[in-house]
């Protein structure tokens, strides 16, 4: 099982945490299913944080530019695909928990899709993606 979390670029509103509630993603390879079993008990364990709001995915491209990776690398793999809409260190903190109690003692490998850099040239691109790589003073 593979959790994508994709940040948010469509919903400026949106400050919640949406857990996919459709059957997979479709790509011209076939189609990843979602792990529904894993995104009820998310649901389950952070209430406060989490949403099921499809449309939030619909338009979010994120997640969807891994899913081909994911597909050829791990073609069995199912995914649990979710939009972070928030920054909030408290909500983040949060459902991380969540993620870890729910994730505990299964094999999962978490990818994080930032879609980080659209327009900046190679050299400005090298140089924001070093600095936000170096880990903040504790």
């Amino acid at each position: 099982m593979i959790v994508v979390l994709g940040t948010n670029h469509t919903s400026s509103d949106f400050q919640k945490i949406s857990l996919y509630p459709g059957d997979g993603f479709r790509t011209p390879l076939g189609t990843v299913p979602a792990e529904k079993n894993i995104i009820s008990s998310l649901i389950k364990e952070d209430r406060t944080d989490c949403t099921l709001e499809k449309s939030l995915h619909e338009s979010e491209h994120s997640i969807e530019v891994m899913v081909p990776f994911i597909q050829v690398i791990f073609p069995k793999a199912k995914i649990v695909p979710i939009v972070v809409g928030s920054q909030d260190m408290q909500v983040c903190i949060r459902f991380g928990q969540a993620l870890a109690r729910v994730l505990k003692n299964k094999k999962a490998l978490i990818v994080a899709s930032s879609d980080l850099s659209h327009y900046p040239s190679a050299e400005d691109a090298n140089i924001i993606d070093r600095e936000t790589l170096t880990p903040l003073p504790s």
